[in-house]
């Protein structure tokens, strides 16, 4: 992605936002008021990537074992910064596209439907597909599934909840304006699960199994170069097409 895109600026959020929250220990209390500041400006770049928040607040959750008094202030300025950046964006709105709202997207352009997901589009879709047209998800997956729960970092998980969490919310998310990339761009916000996942996958294994996963990384990141050089620059691929027509394309045959 472009890197000044808000995709690729969401991306670096979130990785900074779970990097804060990783930091944050008993002589470090002053960064909740951090965080908090660094989710304000992920709301105003991706509002719906603060979903972030649940699995850090997970991962958090042992500082209210401490006294009230050291943390509950830090918090507090940050629960303020993260508010005063939404009601900012929201003002902004209001400006712009002549509507208080959180959510620009239900704005005529688009809106959720958390009733009827789409769930097999957003994975499997022969266009758009995240399984379809990042394989490397799938290994990232293996990565989390074949890693003993006690060996996974814990912002790891944050990680790996986050990108469940957005596959739900694009699988419910419809933005006819956005075109036929909207979901693939968005998921390259999550990207960080899939760098943990084969590390995990990487860092467990040794000799030939190592081997073998380093060439299955590269042969995922083949695949999705080639798919989206067919998408993008030859235009050759539509969104209609069969999975199989879109092997044979990818093959040339």
């Amino acid at each position: 992605m472009f890197p000044f895109s808000a995709h690729a600026i969401a991306f670096s959020l979130v990785v900074c936002a779970v990097s804060i929250a990783a930091s944050i220990g008993s002589a470090r209390l002053h960064r909740l008021a951090l965080l908090g500041f660094a989710l304000g400006l992920l709301y105003l770049v991706r509002p719906q990537q603060l979903t972030v928040v649940l699995p850090l607040a997970l991962m958090l959750a042992p500082i209210r074992r401490r006294p009230l008094r050291e943390w509950i202030g830090w918090a507090g300025i940050g629960t303020v910064a993260l508010m005063v950046l939404i009601a900012a964006q929201a003002l902004a709105y209001s400006r712009t596209i002549g509507a208080w709202t959180l959510n620009a997207y239900a704005i005529d352009t688009g809106g959720f439907d958390w009733s009827h997901p789409q769930l097999s589009n957003v994975l499997l879709n022969p266009a758009r597909g995240l399984l379809w047209v990042s394989p490397i998800v799938l290994l990232a997956a293996a990565g989390f599934a074949l890693t003993p729960p006690r060996m996974v970092p814990r912002w790891f998980v944050v990680f790996a909840v986050q990108a469940i969490l957005q596959l739900c919310v694009m699988a419910c998310c419809w933005a006819p304006g956005q075109g036929d990339t909207f979901w693939r761009a968005d998921v390259g916000e999550c990207a960080a699960a899939v760098a943990c996942g084969p590390g995990l996958l990487y860092v467990r294994t040794s000799g030939t199994r190592r081997i073998l996963v380093a060439i299955t990384a590269g042969a995922c990141a083949v695949w999705t170069s080639r798919l989206l050089y067919l998408l993008h620059v030859r235009s050759s691929a539509t969104p209609a097409m069969s999975h199989l027509a879109s092997v044979r394309l990818a093959l040339g045959l």
